[in-house]
């Protein structure tokens, strides 16, 4: 039997975590194994950068249409699986609805949590939100989470679904050709940061921490909120020449980034699953980030990198100097971030698992 699979989840742009993922299935042997079929659920005002997550009419308006998509495909597509993958928050309407129509049409569903903070969304709201939320969760054949706090709190609320815990993969050929180590003599030690410049990223705290280190430049490399730039711009105006603000590049000029890094860096207040910290492992690069969402899951602690507390700029850049200090430490945790990501986090591992999670759920 050819099972189908309705992939309810956002392609880019914008880029992202779960388009990333997105894109990272659909190139693995996922495609033709199952009949997959993409319902995009990406934001359709996404044009520049911003931190909030508050409700817009326009994306309302979206989630409307993205209902009455899939119920069109429910009809004629007919999917044996539906996975949607979820960031929650005022998306879980449109999500969770998804959930409930799978349910209707006798389809088997798959919620996949992209973040987090769920366990934290569902106790802010009230009793009778919290009621729906679980009644919805109860319609879901399988809860897939990408952490240990998420996965807890869904195995301590559900009766009826399964509950498991599966990572985001990396495809590790696109860094085939990424130096193990930076070649050629440097005048300073080059961190590297991916990911939005906004505030809750740590990008103020990464600045003093660099400010207080002279013998390494900083490439901040991704796409810039406005108004957090113009708070910043005393701190980039002191620094000058050692920060340098790469923008919003397509990949092939991250992968280029990557391999001109020595260290790199994620100080984020809040994070999920990051895919660019398995990225730089891949990269064979040592990463220091906080302890926040999956990464102390991702990054052993003084084996592939430092994990380090959110909002300490101090103990960011201590963590920072020790690794500038010694080149050796740099490369042997760079090489140990690389073995891991290929034993734990590489396509045929992390699909193949989803992979049987599809033909478990289309039998059953």
């Amino acid at each position: 039997m050819s099972v189908r699979v309705l992939l309810v989840s956002s392609l880019p742009p914008p880029e992202g975590g779960i388009s990333t993922w997105t894109c990272v299935a659909l190139a693995s042997p996922l495609a033709t194994e199952f009949e997959i079929r993409v319902l995009d659920t990406a934001p359709p005002d996404k044009q520049g950068v911003s931190a909030d997550r508050i409700f817009r009419p326009v994306r309302a308006v979206a989630a409307v249409r993205v209902l009455l998509r899939a119920v069109w495909l429910f009809l004629r597509f007919r999917p044996h699986v539906v996975h949607v993958n979820t960031p929650y928050a005022w998306a879980f309407v449109r999500d969770g609805a998804v959930c409930w129509l799978a349910w209707l049409f006798g389809a088997r569903s798959l919620l996949h949590f992209h973040g987090s903070l769920f366990p934290d969304f569902v106790e802010s709201l009230g009793p009778w939100a919290r009621r729906i939320i679980w009644a919805t969760l109860e319609r879901c054949s399988l809860l897939v989470a990408l952490e240990a706090k998420t996965d807890t709190y869904l195995r301590t609320g559900v009766r009826r679904a399964r509950v498991v815990q599966l990572p985001n993969p990396i495809a590790l050929e696109a860094f085939s050709g990424v130096p193990r180590v930076p070649s050629g003599s440097k005048d300073r030690v080059e961190l590297l940061y991916v990911g939005w410049v906004v505030e809750s990223k740590g990008i103020r705290e990464l600045l003093e921490a660099v400010a207080e280190i002279p013998e390494v430049r900083l490439s901040l490399l991704g796409p810039e909120e406005p108004e957090f730039l113009q708070k910043l711009e005393p701190m980039l105006q002191r620094l000058g020449d050692r920060v340098v603000r790469m923008g919003a590049c397509p990949y092939d000029r991250v992968i280029e980034a990557f391999g001109r890094s020595d260290i790199h860096v994620l100080p984020s207040h809040v994070e999920a699953f990051p895919f660019v910290v398995l990225e730089a492992m891949a990269a064979g690069r040592p990463v220091v980030a906080t302890e926040v969402g999956a990464i102390p899951e991702m990054v052993r602690d003084g084996v592939d990198g430092f994990v380090v507390p959110p909002r300490d700029a101090s103990a960011l850049g201590a963590r920072l100097t020790q690794l500038v200090a010694d080149d050796d430490l740099r490369v042997r945790m760079g090489a140990s971030g690389r073995a891991r990501v290929e034993e734990h986090y590489a396509v045929p591992v992390v699909l193949g698992r989803l992979a049987e999670f599809y033909r478990d759920l289309a039998e059953g």
